[in-house]
């Protein structure tokens, strides 16, 4: 099953009502990772601080089999860390000299003092990333259930809002391809410090040339698009990720971010809206809070739109035992 839901907003009249445009004009907003809810893990790397990520560990593993080695479950993990990620490392000033790193810079250790820089470090690489990522693509977030209590109240305006369910067999669906947000910590795109030496998703820093080969680069815009902390697991999200320039309109505020990597000057609507066939909604569920001119002026929608006389239409409500069920509504 593939669902959006749609709470209340403030049309251009000042009138507040479901969000139902998309019936009149097939347009759904793919929205830029920059503008997602989850502020905190949306296209961000998972930093690790003096340990190894899973995401490490393969690159470990994988220069392991090349090197001849075999695979097993009994493979010693602290031997592949020792030859292949602990790499020796040239003595810095302040491990030379901890007594000078409090005295001359203030820090109790060198650890104190890498955190710090890795701090910094970690979040402007992130705020290149999703500022980058932001000027490229969108994602349009769909949910696998549209009974679900906590969706209905957090993004249907507490069932005052409506959900739309959609023919998941549709030839859009086919060519704009679905996939499941992940909410393991193991497979988010990682960045990692250790004792001096940077990875980016197992990859070690230097090696840039590795990192962008496409079968590296496509796992780690995978794992920054389709991955999510755990906390967001109970709204059992599925995406469409699709470039900007597929989009059918553009609107809202303009930004520019200047991309160092490639000398060059991004730009970016804050908005952007594709539109998806009426051939492909299902059935429009209406939320078991909405007020009666607003399913009537949603049902007026409808039956002004010829293209979604196929359309269903039903009501969301909560049942004896406290869980919801779809009832049919005739129109």
């Amino acid at each position: 099953m593939l669902v959006k839901y749609f709470g209340l907003v403030i049309e251009e009249s000042n009138y507040t009502e479901p969000r139902s445009s998309f019936l009149s004009d097939g347009l759904f907003r793919f929205t830029q990772p920059k503008f997602l809810n989850d502020k905190m893990s949306e296209a961000k790397l998972f930093p690790y601080f003096n340990e190894f990520s899973p995401a490490d560990l393969d690159w470990a593993k994988e220069r392991f089999q090349k090197d001849g080695g075999d695979i097993n479950d009994s493979l010693d993990l602290a031997l592949l860390k020792k030859f292949y990620l602990e790499r020796p490392l040239d003595d810095r000033y302040g491990d030379a000299f901890p007594h000078l790193v409090e005295s001359q810079f203030g820090y109790s250790s060198m650890k104190e003092f890498d955190k710090e820089q890795v701090n910094k470090k970690v979040q402007e690489i992130n705020n290149q990333i999703i500022e980058k990522i932001s000027a490229a693509c969108g994602v349009f977030s769909l949910c696998k259930s549209v009974t679900s209590t906590h969706m209905w109240n957090h993004y249907a305006s507490e069932g005052q809002g409506v959900a739309l369910i959609f023919d998941e067999t549709h030839e859009f669906f086919m060519r704009n391809i679905v996939k499941d947000v992940t909410y393991e910590i193991s497979k988010r795109a990682s960045v990692t410090y250790y004792r001096g030496s940077w990875r980016i998703n197992g990859m070690p820093v230097k090696d840039w040339n590795s990192i962008n080969k496409p079968e590296h680069l496509n796992d780690l815009m995978y794992k920054l698009l389709f991955s999510k902390s755990p906390d967001w697991e109970q709204e059992e999200e599925s995406r469409i990720v699709c470039s900007l320039v597929d989009c059918d309109e553009a609107k809202g505020k303009f930004f520019e971010f200047y991309d160092s990597s490639v000398d060059k000057l991004l730009k970016y609507h804050e908005c952007y809206l594709k539109k998806i066939p009426f051939s492909a909604f299902n059935t429009l569920v209406l939320g078991y809070g909405i007020a009666p001119e607003h399913k009537k002026s949603i049902i007026d929608r409808i039956k002004a739109n010829t293209e979604l006389a196929h359309l269903k239409l039903k009501s969301a409500e909560y049942d004896i035992f406290g869980e919801l069920e779809l009832i049919d509504i005739e129109y």
